[in-house]
């Protein structure tokens, strides 16, 4: 059956910090959408990734983007990426602690459960070294996030070892470099 993948996340989804090839989920759909070599698309691809977005904002437009975005005929699937601006937005003010985050993903989860449709989270990514306390609460998020995974039966794609430093561009958002090892993890797992 021909796959409709819908990509869903912050800022690094939207590929801020390449500026080529506009990040690693305009990679992967130029990867899934011309996978069969023809000039039919046999599979798609809908980005939607939104700057500064939290797991609250993703739950109060989970439906929004399904709808708009879902494909009969084709097995649709949510890849998820959401927690980075999670963990800043705790770090800072207080707002979407580690305990909101976990509520508003199983959310997320019962949703696309709910639905019938696969679902992919993928893990959160390191920052710059300077950034320890942020690292330790990106640890703890992600950590939260692979036992949600693994308690509701869902995939999940580690990415905090998937990036190093010299693979930011900001401290924070991926290089073009570090958006093609993002990329090449997810590609790698959806091909398994």
């Amino acid at each position: 059956m021909n796959k409709n993948y819908i990509i869903i996340g912050d800022s690094i989804t939207y590929g801020i910090g390449d500026y080529d090839t506009l990040g690693w989920a305009t990679m992967l759909k130029k990867e899934i959408v011309n996978k069969d070599g023809t000039d039919m698309c046999s599979n798609l691809v809908h980005i939607a990734g939104f700057p500064g977005a939290t797991s609250t904002e993703v739950l109060e437009r989970i439906d929004n983007i399904y709808r708009t975005f879902q494909y009969k005929g084709f097995e649709n699937i949510i890849i998820l990426a959401i927690g980075i601006n999670d963990v800043y937005e705790y770090g800072s003010n207080g707002e979407n602690s580690l305990e909101e985050y976990i509520s508003n993903m199983r959310c997320i989860i019962d949703y696309v459960k709910k639905q019938k449709i696969g679902l992919i989270l993928v893990g959160l990514t390191k920052v710059e070294e300077e950034e320890e306390y942020i690292n330790g609460l990106i640890i703890d998020y992600d950590i939260a996030l692979k036992h949600l995974a693994k308690e509701s039966d869902i995939d999940y794609i580690p990415m905090y070892d998937a990036i190093g430093e010299l693979d930011l561009i900001d401290g924070l958002h991926p290089t073009q470099i570090g958006h093609e090892k993002i990329f090449s993890r997810i590609i790698n797992y959806i091909e398994e």
